[in-house]
């Protein structure tokens, strides 16, 4: 009977029809800490609340390494000007940084920051410009002497340096368009104000969401730091210019107003997991229900980035919202994280709850933390198999109606294949790693020189495509 109903509850999982179970894994709740108050030691908890390992940082966000540390944040909210002192690799209980990154001279850490498959560090940087100089060449004819520009660097760690940058005020105008920022609209020293950074490994790309702007933001991280200052270049020829962004088309001269107030949390939808590629925002105060709300859209993707339609808008679909009024944020927090069971999880900070909800908005779980944004770990994500709490191996489960997935002796095993199947594998950086036409129901993928890191497998068949995204750890 136990078989049956598992095969049933996959032939159920496929369809697209809810479970309704909570995703198991493990929640990493980050202290406010001095941008919020209260405690300043990070827990990692269990579906139930249990605290299994706890952190000394707090901070604006912070992430579970692949050995178990923690990467956090130092300093408070006003601490080095905008936003934090540095960021800190930490072990559990300890207080002894293993690693830390300083924000250089002239410029200040912001607000978010991510830890990326090849084990560098991707954050906000802001530095103080004069736009009367700076942007006149852009069309910038407005009074404001200093703001701030707003940047993304990626970070190498070990080698200590920043390996490549985007810079927003090189793509400004003086004029509205849909893929720059235009300058005679920003009425603050702070008229960006980025509070959130994703990777999608997939397909190279960073989101982010814009505080003032109310919008999620993206662009092209396949350029080379001098392609992203101009606008051609990467994998779709746009260089550093924005290739998609919604939220408040007004900004553009769109016709649309914005969705909500004060936007935070933007991101993308991880590979291999349900709604894949479709991005994200968490709004504080919605514009019609007046409640804090989640928001997913799907834009129509091209060659050369995502479709504008004729009315001067980005061409997009909200697919899915959540909002509540028993869970509200408060005025500049709140996140959302795509779960691999299809689930949501919301961190709304002014209930100092974080819920979890089906596709058929549910509630399913619900735990208490006095936290900007949490995360959720699957028990087979390298972090939780460093701190003995998962298992090892390869990340990923078996896609229900896909091909079984394991790792053995430098290779990775899919079986169940139909003959003709074609088998991708795609790293970090969008490079075709692997690829074969399956000749029978099985297939080795050797792994042996791979770096550690996350790889994306694809299937693709006469019946339809999976995909699952996989972490290999050494």
């Amino acid at each position: 009977m136990k078989s049956a109903h598992l095969a049933a509850s996959l032939v159920l999982a496929f369809s697209g029809i809810s479970l309704a179970e909570i995703a198991p894994g493990y929640v990493l709740i980050p202290a406010q800490g001095g941008f919020g108050g209260g405690s300043k030691t990070s827990t990692l908890v269990d579906s139930k609340g249990t605290v299994l390992k706890t952190y000394n940082v707090a901070g604006y966000n912070a992430y579970l390494l692949p050995n178990g540390n923690i990467l956090g944040q130092t300093g408070t909210g006003s601490a080095a000007a905008m936003g934090f002192a540095s960021l800190v690799e930490q072990a559990p209980g300890s207080a002894t940084a293993v690693n830390t990154w300083a924000a250089a001279s002239g410029g200040a850490f912001h607000h978010a920051h991510w830890v990326m498959p090849n084990g560098h560090w991707l954050g906000t940087y802001t530095v103080k410009i004069n736009p009367k100089t700076a942007l006149a060449s852009a069309g910038y004819t407005g009074n404001l002497s200093s703001i701030w520009d707003e940047r993304i660097q990626e970070w190498d760690p070990v080698a200590k340096k920043v390996v490549w940058e985007w810079k927003a005020s090189d793509h400004t105008l003086g004029t509205n368009h849909p893929r720059k920022f235009n300058n005679n609209n920003f009425k603050s020293n702070d008229p960006l104000h980025i509070n959130s950074v994703v990777y999608d490994s997939a397909r190279d790309l960073i989101a982010m969401s814009s505080h003032y702007l109310n919008e999620v933001l993206v662009i092209d991280h396949s350029t080379t730091t001098a392609e992203a200052a101009t606008s051609k270049g990467g994998r779709y020829g746009k260089g550093g210019d924005l290739l998609f962004r919604w939220g408040s088309s007004k900004n553009y001269g769109g016709p649309g107003s914005a969705y909500s107030d004060v936007v935070h949390g933007g991101g993308v939808i991880q590979a291999g997991l349900p709604g894949a590629g479709n991005f994200c925002l968490f709004g504080n105060s919605d514009n019609t229900v007046k409640q804090s709300r989640w928001y997913e859209v799907k834009g129509q993707e091209s060659d050369t980035g995502w479709v504008i339609g004729s009315n001067g808008e980005f061409a997009a679909e909200l697919v899915f919202d959540f909002h509540n009024g028993a869970y509200q944020s408060t005025g500049h927090y709140g996140y959302g994280q795509r779960l691999a069971n299809g689930n949501t999880l919301l961190t709304f900070s002014g209930s100092q709850k974080i819920v979890e909800v089906d596709s058929k908005k549910t509630v399913l779980n619900v735990l208490s933390g006095n936290t900007i944004r949490a995360y959720h770990y699957a028990a087979d994500h390298p972090a939780i198999v460093s701190l003995g709490l998962g298992t090892a191996g390869v990340r990923g489960a078996t896609l229900p109606g896909a091909p079984g997935i394991r790792s053995t002796d430098g290779r990775i095993s899919a079986t169940g294949l139909a003959e003709g199947t074609i088998v991708r594998v795609v790293d970090a950086r969008g490079e075709i790693r692997f690829q074969a036409v399956a000749s029978s129901d099985r297939l080795a993928i050797p792994t042996a020189s791979w770096a550690a890191g996350t790889y994306v497998l694809q299937f693709a068949g006469e019946h339809g495509r999976s995909s699952s995204t996989i972490a290999l750890t050494r």
